[in-house]
Parts: C-alpha cells; structure tokens; sequence
C-alpha cells in the first residue's frame, strides 16, 4: 500500500471521518472511474461530473458521490440500473466494482492493524456496520474542515 493512502486511511480512522476517505483512497487507487468520452460528448460528460461533484470544483468530491450513488444503486435496486447510472454519468461500471472492492480491502487492514474495535469485519454484513458506525464518521459531513 502506498505510503500516503495508509497515513490518509489511519488519520480518517483517527479523526472520524472513515468513510469518505475510504472512498477518496479507494477511488485513487484504481484507474480513473470516469470514462473519457468522445469529443462530441465532452460537454455532456464535464456537465454530469460537475452534477455529481455538487457544482464543487473537486474530482475527489464528485469520485465520492459517484460511488455512494453507485453503491446504493447495487445494495437496493440491481446491476442495471447501476449500469446504466455509470453510462449516463460517463462511469467505467468495472473500475466502481473494483472501488468497492478495494474499500472492503482496506477496511481489512485497519482491522487487522488494529483500529477498528475488535469484531469489526470487512464482510458484507460488518463492513456497513463500521463505516456507517458514528464514532468512526462523526466528521465525515463536515467539509469546511
């Protein structure tokens, strides 16, 4: 793990707010999850990623609603419909999977390493209950910080 995305992940552990660094991490680890479109469709693709960025100036904060968006989509709807949010907001469908994926990884290793409480897990059921648990995201709203 690159030495940054570890110092970044214990600090979020540490200063309450796990779970959208988890995703920021996640995210950065990966190839780019946005899906560069061809030039008729450039306008249309830098429209729906400043939609998802919140009208923010911030690829991080756009990566991050994308895949809350994405993830909820999988946990309630179904694989189409998630399919068809990353098609519509010009998504690579594989790299969101593999995004999850690597959240679920980390989550891991801070277990593992110790900070998280014991009995956290990185499994389905666990992994919502550390990343939704408050103490660990008690700062995770607060984007003026």
């Amino acid at each position: 793990m690159d030495p940054a995305v570890a110092k970044s992940l214990v600090l979020s552990v540490l200063l309450g707010c796990l779970d959208p660094v988890l995703t920021i991490t996640s995210a950065l680890s990966n190839r780019n999850m946005f899906v560069i479109p061809p030039k008729e469709k450039q306008s249309t693709a830098d429209r729906a990623k400043r939609h998802l960025a919140e009208g923010e100036p911030s690829d991080h904060f756009a990566m991050l609603n994308a895949f809350s968006i994405f993830q909820e989509l999988c946990r309630r709807e179904s694989h189409q419909d998630a399919r068809r949010f990353c098609f519509e907001n010009f998504l690579n469908f594989s790299t969101m999977n593999m995004v999850g994926n690597v959240r679920q990884q980390f989550l891991r290793l801070l277990r593992d390493a110790g900070l998280l409480r014991p009995g956290a897990s990185a499994g389905d059921g666990d992994a919502m209950e550390v990343e939704s648990s408050e103490w660990y995201n008690r700062h995770a709203d607060n984007w003026s910080v």
